[in-house]
């Protein structure tokens, strides 16, 4: 396993934090830490981001895996903080048994980003008590217009950028559908969960896909509302952010949640 660690620091720096963002912090933010991952192959570095839904689960991009090499062997880094820093948090290296990307997944124009992974062996949540800090699935009453947001990944901070190595965070808001529609000149699907981007100056960018989108209620209850994906102009390039809508996926994603079979 350290071999496999020490690839992850070996890699070069790609490509691919959130735009305006800040890094995330290591105490009030570390379920959240415990929770998200980034996956990697022998050949490919970290590339995407994660979210743990139980010890065998973790939900991420369609984007993120298909079209990928039949014979990369992937890997899921959960609990780490910086990617370039080893032993700053207890983080825990699984290997990928099974890809399970949405069947309607259109990489051509982003539409049913979303997939679930299964890991060979059981994740340690149990140990760390983060299962009393799990997360609800798509819970739409946050879906609402104004409903303040927050994203989380290790991307560029820039289109193109380079990317700062620690996890990042941004808070923006959820827009209104109408207000996405007219600011993108075209029908928005209902498997979307669109986010103003320009005017706050924040949003996903290259190497976020696959990371959550977080929300909180009265109670400061969490609920995972969006996943980070490839649809639209990102970046904060464009005044609104389209994301993949959980709760349009929650039947499929929780058929699939659990220990395999």
């Amino acid at each position: 396993m350290f071999g496999l660690l020490a690839l992850i620091a070996a890699q070069a720096a790609p490509s691919g934090a959130v735009v305006g963002g800040v890094p995330a912090n290591m105490l009030a933010d570390r379920y959240v830490i415990d929770r998200m991952g980034t996956l990697f192959g022998a050949e490919l570095g970290p590339f995407c981001g994660g979210t743990v839904l139980d010890e065998w689960t973790v939900l991420t991009a369609a984007s993120c895996v298909v079209g990928l090499p039949e014979s990369a062997d992937l890997y899921f880094n959960r609990g780490d903080y910086d990617l370039w820093t080893a032993k700053e948090t207890e983080n825990e290296v699984v290997r990928v048994e099974r890809v399970i990307a949405h069947p309607r997944y259109a990489a051509h124009s982003g539409a049913n980003d979303i997939a679930v992974l299964k890991v060979a062996g059981p994740m340690g949540l149990a140990e760390e008590g983060t299962r009393e800090h799990m997360w609800s699935l798509g819970d739409t009453s946050l879906e609402r217009s104004g409903t303040r947001v927050t994203m989380y990944g290790w991307g560029t901070i820039s289109s193109g950028g380079s990317q700062p190595g620690v996890l990042r965070k941004a808070e923006t808001r959820v827009a209104s559908h109408d207000a996405c529609e007219a600011g993108h000149g075209s029908i928005v699907t209902d498997d979307i969960l669109c986010l103003v981007a320009f005017d706050a100056q924040r949003g996903s960018c290259q190497g976020d896909e696959g990371g959550p989108v977080l929300a909180a209620d009265a109670n400061g209850r969490r609920s995972l509302i969006g996943v980070l994906g490839t649809q639209g102009i990102r970046c904060a390039l464009h005044p609104y952010e389209s994301t993949t809508r959980v709760s349009g996926y929650r039947a499929w994603i929780v058929n699939r949640m659990g220990a395999p079979a």
